[in-house]
């Protein structure tokens, strides 16, 4: 929202995150971990846009509810690297 100064986790950014859970959940599809595998633009894409789909939609619906909890996810992101870096985690 542009008239709100606090800063937001990039959409972009939370889909990218969002695809590579997809692929982690997905090496546990068995119920047992089969390994990694490997992660690629090619393999996870439709992961990727399903969600920034999802993530727009939730945006349309409700602009000040997007924004809460981008900018509330940013600030948990930041605190954690804060501190890590104060206590050398």
């Amino acid at each position: 929202l542009p008239q709100r100064p606090e800063k937001e986790i990039p959409m972009v950014m939370l889909a990218l995150v969002g695809a590579a859970i997809h692929a982690s959940l997905l090496d546990w599809k068995s119920g047992d971990f089969v390994g990694p595998s490997s992660f690629s633009a090619d393999k996870y894409m439709d992961a990727y846009r399903e969600h920034i789909v999802f993530l727009k939609g939730i945006r349309s619906n409700s602009a000040t509810k997007y924004h809460t909890m981008m900018y509330k996810l940013y600030n948990a992101a930041t605190y954690v690297l804060n501190f890590c870096a104060a206590h050398a985690c």
